[in-house]
């Protein structure tokens, strides 16, 4: 087995234990009960601040707004959903609480007349394209594949970005929240190694989460370059750089492509 194969397996491995959402057959294909069964219209972001995410959607003609909150980790989402009634004013419909811990992804429902129900669902990893490189340097001002001029690490302990592999898959949600997808996303957008998003990479997803309701996307699917600083000769990765990119269609052409590539750094904490 080379060693870039088990790098790549470690990477996936990894990416079980952090990730929180359900998997499928096809490559990190994520389930998720609906709501509300419907096609969604007129959607309406009033706030988009992660602590005080609003947002609105007509379904089944039925008028709907929701509030979120979520952290930096995107570990625990609280959701909220009201319906409006016959006098024009918005009643509590839903709540959801979404937790993850130890590659276990807890969803609570609790309904109008105080119904609460619990599903537990374990994290099960399912590949649909893998391709390993070998050792590319990476360019951040062209595509991710092109050997271009070297840059050098911060630390004189860690190689140059290296090229580890390309990972296809897709996302196929049957139950969300805009934050609800951004977690989940966001998990596959941080990698391996992990580490809290940046702000801009957090404020991408929102947008991409916001794009694939308003467009009543059920599946969502991705491309990922997997890159890694190792520490001098030895196969032990201390930092990460992924690139990825959603579409609306298996194709994944540039026309199909929603919103923009989602860059996400990290180097495990002493090593920069």
């Amino acid at each position: 087995m080379s060693k870039i194969f088990k790098r790549v397996t470690v990477f996936l491995l990894l990416l079980v234990l952090c990730s929180n959402v359900t998997l499928s057959n096809a490559a990190f294909a994520n389930k998720h009960e609906t709501i509300i069964d419907g096609h969604k219209s007129n959607f309406v972001i009033l706030n988009n601040d992660l602590q005080n995410f609003e947002y609105t959607y007509d379904e089944n003609g039925k008028s709907f707004k929701v509030f979120e909150i979520t952290d930096a980790t995107l570990k625990h989402v609280d959701s909220k959903i009201f319906q409006k009634n016959e006098n024009g004013n918005y009643e509590l419909f839903l709540t959801l609480v979404t937790e993850i811990e130890d590659g276990i992804a807890t969803l609570t429902t609790t309904d109008q007349d105080g119904t609460v129900s619990t599903e537990s669902t374990d994290l099960n990893p399912f590949i649909e394209s893998i391709e390993k490189g070998s050792d590319i340097v990476l360019d951040f001002n062209d595509s991710p594949k092109l050997n271009t001029p070297l840059f050098s690490t911060a630390s004189t302990s860690l190689t140059n970005w290296k090229y580890s592999a390309e990972l296809k898959g897709s996302n196929a949600f049957v139950k969300y929240t805009v934050l609800g997808i951004v977690a989940t996303i966001g998990v596959l957008v941080a990698g391996a190694l992990g580490g809290a998003l940046a702000p801009a990479v957090t404020a991408g997803l929102t947008s991409i989460a916001s794009a694939i309701i308003a467009d009543n996307l059920d599946i969502v699917y991705y491309k990922q370059y997997v890159y890694y600083k190792y520490i001098i000769d030895t196969n032990l990765p201390r930092a990460e750089w992924t690139s990825t990119q959603f579409y609306e269609s298996s194709q994944r052409t540039q026309a199909q492509k929603i919103g923009d590539t989602i860059s996400h750094e990290y180097y495990v904490p002493g090593w920069s």
